[in-house]
């Protein structure tokens, strides 16, 4: 079971335990005895390729689905079988969801217009305060179609905030913006989620998004939760090829291509244990080098560059191992110059340091 540290479990504000859930007899989407827990004011993202579960998870949580078995907790109330208008739980949709025939001040205050016990007066002027928090009082009276992509995206955050849920659910809330906005717009949830201590599940294919805004991404494969941790553990040291290959690009090498010579450079560099634990090595593209012969110690195979793609900063190479039959790739700094050809054979070098065993088996789950 994926848990928060010691000090932090006094904080927990959702807690999912032994959850499963199955779409169809196919399985598309499902979720398998998923374990999760969200602390008080913590930021989570649920990041893996489409089909994994993230949205399904999801709308468990906030009670669109039922769960075929297993428990759901939020703020140590068993939800579990409770509506979703009762879990106090708002939800930010990829389209926004914005109600067209109502203005930006309507739109915020209709969550709050269901809770009938509550004074118009409050009422407005929750959604004034809301406003400007998020900076929209100069549109509180424009419809949704007069609005920017950002500035509806906005409206939807503001609307979920102003009823001060006890955990706010985002599915891929920035993926219809252009890049520069949804850059924009990560750093104004994350200035938002920190000044309001905000509980998020956020749910993203986009790693980018995840590694820049999380305090802790949830990596999910077939249903379950392959590992969870801080952004920088997951990318530097994760134990599963399937991590490594979410959080970004990654060199796989299965440690059966090696010969015996560099099986034996890797144990004694790693440790007998630590290569035994796992059946690849993982090298980021950023941490190979190549040049003619390399004296520092590290691992140096012979390779040929196959492709060169130039992308302004930096530029991407794909090389092959021939001793090996592996394909490589490898991006190196523009403004650090660059005189190698398409056929050139180079000296490819990995320090020790930057070598990570993984194994290819995600089922369990990791630490």
């Amino acid at each position: 079971m994926h848990e928060i540290e010691g000090e932090r479990m006094s904080d927990l504000q959702v807690e999912l335990k032994d959850i499963s859930f199955k779409y169809d007899a196919i399985g598309r989407g499902s979720i398998d005895k998923l374990n999760l827990q969200i602390g008080k004011g913590e930021f989570v993202s649920l990041l893996g390729r489409s089909g994994c579960g993230k949205t399904t998870t999801l709308k468990l949580l906030a009670g669109l689905l039922n769960a075929s078995s297993g428990t759901i907790s939020v703020n140590g109330k068993d939800v579990t079988n409770v509506g979703p208008e009762k879990r106090n739980i708002s939800m930010v949709f990829q389209n926004y969801a914005l109600f067209p025939h109502m203005d930006v001040f309507d739109n915020i205050g209709f969550g709050l217009k269901m809770k009938r016990a509550m004074p118009v007066a409050e009422r407005a002027a929750k959604v004034e305060a809301v406003l400007d928090l998020i900076g929209l009082q100069e549109f509180k009276h424009k419809h949704p179609k007069e609005l920017s992509g950002g500035q509806q995206q906005r409206v939807g955050l503001a609307r979920a905030i102003v009823t001060e849920p006890d955990v706010m659910l985002l599915d891929e809330p920035l993926s219809n913006l252009d890049a520069q906005l949804r850059e924009n717009m990560c750093v104004e949830l994350m200035n938002l989620q920190r000044k309001l201590k905000l509980s998020v599940l956020y749910v993203t294919h986009d790693r980018s998004e995840a590694l820049s805004m999380s305090n802790r991404i949830a990596v999910m494969d077939g249903g379950r939760i392959v590992e969870i941790d801080n952004p920088n553990r997951l990318y530097r040291d994760p134990d599963f090829a399937v991590t490594a290959k979410t959080l970004g690009e990654a060199n796989i090498w299965p440690t059966r291509r090696f010969s015996e010579a560099v099986m034996s450079s890797l144990r004694a560099a790693l440790g007998s244990d630590t290569v035994a634990g796992g059946d690849s090595v993982l090298v980021r593209p950023e941490d190979v080098s190549i040049g003619t012969a390399d004296t520092r110690p590290g691992l140096h195979l012979p390779a040929e560059i196959v492709s060169i793609i130039y992308r302004g900063d930096q530029y991407r190479l794909t090389l092959v191992i021939p001793e090996f039959g592996l394909d490589t790739f490898c991006t190196i700094r523009a403004r650090d110059g660059f005189d190698h050809g398409i056929g050139d054979r180079v000296d490819l070098f990995v320090n020790y340091r930057d070598l990570r065993i993984v194994r290819s088996d995600a089922k369990g789950g990791g630490r």
